[in-house]
């Protein structure tokens, strides 16, 4: 399995609407997509103001496909605009 991790920061006054729109998408991804086997946002507890996603699919195939979901193409540019900075990704192998 590969994991993804994003460290992602809303802009001021946008965290609320950063947490609505992510938690929309997390449904259709687990409700659509056979390859998800988690994915969810967590908040810092040393800087609330930070937040990461973490996904974990079944393979690196799962992951690509994951991003050319009508789901994931039709929000991702809003949540995007949410963020302060870009997106901090690293990539994962479960051991």
């Amino acid at each position: 399995m590969m994991s993804s991790h994003v460290v992602v920061r809303p802009k001021e006054g946008q965290a609320e609407v950063l947490v609505a729109a992510f938690n929309a998408l997390a449904v259709e991804v687990m409700s659509n997509e056979a390859g998800a086997r988690a994915y969810y946002l967590v908040r810092s507890r040393a800087d609330p103001g930070s937040y990461r996603v973490v996904e974990l699919y079944e393979d690196d195939s799962a992951y690509e496909a994951h991003k050319q979901t009508p789901h994931y193409t039709a929000r991702i540019d809003h949540i995007l605009s949410l963020l302060a900075e870009p997106p901090q990704v690293e990539h994962f192998d479960t051991v």
